[in-house]
């Protein structure tokens, strides 16, 4: 062994190094392997700790509570105030209602809905009138209210909502109104015809007064009248028909609510004419377009007016949102009135008919002149000649009978003969010695006819249990 291993001292000196050397590295491995398993399970909590506060509401810790409760307020008052945009227009006529009646709305409605889902009587012929009549004298409400403390209540809801209506409330239609807005119904008692006598026909009557000029502005104004076109007057609705039993009557006031708005404010630009209108979704009974929590009514309708009152017209509409209205013009089509370019096309045609009738003219003076000899057709000018010509042809068509009519034919005929000549003689002179010299052609009147595709968007409004 000694002897091996002094004939071999080299080899084993390296390989003992060797061997140091593997330890060294296979401890170093053991260590590194601990540190890369701890750092596995520190990711895998690291993991788990992220999903928990991905799952809880944000930043859970007390310093953030109070600005993120602060926030939600914010929020929700916002929402609370876009949402009195979309609709509200009865606010302030409800508000006066709960005032004067002296009861907090959240448990007037509760109980007023508690009320009727009770009343196995209220779809019955009649029944919606019979609640109101024991509601409004106190019902179930423990004497918070009376009939006459109802009624101070009714008037002070009618006064705010005669602002925004054109409707002549008075009598039993305020009580209507009034149910209306709270949630019931007005279908009328389901009574198509006392829809049509006691709403439609009313409505359509105040509708004309509206355009005549005749209802006076909420400061006492009196609006300038705007002609109101056959295809207009009945505003989308079919008067020659009895509304259905089985149709939501509701719809045609709620719509109607809506088209008195939409007249005020064509009159109130004054507009020269209101041309058609048309509801585009009357097939539906006028119900509108469900969209999530909206109700979107659609319709169309054509003015005609100065270029100014138009554009009034459509601020007017851009601006209804600060009145709790919200309409979208989704289209407008503009068209002149007159064409410039077209009068300048017929003066031209004018121009070439002159010229036309000048040269048969001169073909008949010729042959008229060849038939009476050289000498009688040497003393008559041309003038005389067509004065000739246009007086025989006058004798001409007398003879046949023409009577009246034909001298209206003539007349026309004059009339065109005069244009043509004129036209012709200003095709002659220089430009600017010329009838119509420095008149606009293109774009002068601004007289124009619109035609509006127009939405009215509002939040679907809560209607008791049916």
């Amino acid at each position: 062994m000694k002897r091996f291993i002094k004939n071999n001292l080299v080899f084993l000196i390296v390989m003992l190094l060797a061997l140091a050397l593997v330890l060294m590295l296979l401890v170093l491995v053991i260590f590194e392997n601990g540190r890369m398993n701890r750092a596995d399970g520190e990711v895998a909590q690291l993991k788990s700790q992220i999903e928990e506060l991905i799952k809880q509401d944000p930043a859970p810790v007390q310093g953030n509570i109070e600005p993120i409760t602060r926030e939600t307020e914010l929020y929700q008052k916002k929402v609370d105030e876009l949402k009195v945009m979309f609709g509200g227009v009865r606010r302030p006529a409800m508000e006066a209602f709960f005032k004067t009646l002296g009861v907090d709305e959240t448990e007037f409605m509760e109980l007023l809905n508690n009320e009727w889902s009770e009343d196995e009587d209220r779809n019955n012929p009649g029944g919606y009138i019979r609640f109101y009549q024991l509601f409004s004298r106190g019902g179930k409400s423990e004497g918070k209210w009376n009939l006459a403390k109802w009624n101070r209540a009714r008037d002070a809801f009618a006064e705010e909502y005669r602002k925004i209506t054109i409707e002549d409330l008075k009598g039993n239609n305020v009580d209507e109104v009034l149910m209306q807005s709270l949630g019931i119904p007005r279908n009328f008692d389901k009574n198509g015809e006392t829809c049509l006598r006691n709403f439609m026909w009313p409505m359509r009557a105040r509708m004309a007064d509206l355009f005549a000029g005749k209802i006076p502005n909420l400061d006492g104004s009196r609006p300038e009248r705007v002609e109101l076109m056959p295809e207009a007057a009945a505003f989308g609705f079919d008067f020659n028909r009895t509304p259905k039993a089985d149709e939501r009557l509701d719809n045609i006031t709620r719509n109607f609510e809506v088209i008195g708005d939409l007249g005020r404010r064509i009159v109130n630009s004054k507009v020269q004419s209101l041309n058609s209108f048309y509801i585009r979704n009357n097939e539906f009974l006028f119900a509108g377009e469900q969209q999530g929590p909206f109700t979107v009514y659609h319709y169309n309708f054509s003015v005609t007016g100065k270029i100014e009152a138009i554009r009034d017209l459509v601020k007017g509409l851009n601006e209804a949102a600060k009145e709790r209205r919200v309409y979208l013009i989704r289209s407008i089509y503009l068209y002149a009135v007159t064409d410039g370019a077209m009068e300048v096309f017929i003066a031209n045609e004018l121009a070439e008919e002159a010229r036309r009738m000048e040269l048969i003219q001169d073909q008949e003076a010729g042959a008229e002149g060849a038939g009476m000899g050289m000498g009688m057709g040497m003393g008559m000018g041309r003038s005389t000649v067509r004065r000739s010509a246009a007086a025989r042809n006058q004798a001409n068509m007398m003879g046949m009978g023409m009577g009246m009519m034909g001298m209206g034919m003539m007349d026309e005929q004059a009339q065109r003969e005069r244009e043509a000549r004129l036209a012709a003689e200003d095709a002659q002179k220089p430009y600017n010695e010329r009838r119509n010299y420095g008149r606009v052609l293109f774009g002068g009147d601004d007289v124009c006819e619109a035609i509006l595709d127009v939405e009215y968007v509002f939040m679907a409004e809560p209607k008791l249990t049916e």
